[in-house]
């Protein structure tokens, strides 16, 4: 089986993503056919879907990391162990 998310119908409001974009995120009720996102991004062309699949929760502890220390536009941040998911996810 092939792992693929690409968009088939665009919620009203909803702007920045087309039919057919291939996307990663989270959403309720996603392990179906077909999932309502709720929160989701384009996937990079060097990613592969299954590879995107793991992202989101690597990605939301992230930004909540971050959230938490409070950075605002021109600071600096050291982060330590970046080669993982999360680091990765922070340094992006």
């Amino acid at each position: 089986m092939t792992l693929r998310v690409l968009v088939d119908e665009i919620g009203d409001g909803v702007e920045g993503v087309a039919v057919g974009d291939a996307v990663f995120g989270t959403g309720a009720n996603t392990y179906a056919e077909h999932a309502v996102l709720a929160d989701w991004a384009g996937k990079p062309d060097g990613l592969s879907f299954a590879e995107a699949a793991g992202y989101p929760v690597a990605v939301a502890t992230a930004q909540r990391i971050l959230d938490v220390v409070g950075l605002e536009a021109g600071q600096t941040v050291l982060i330590s162990g970046a080669a993982g998911g999360v680091g990765s996810a922070a340094t992006t």
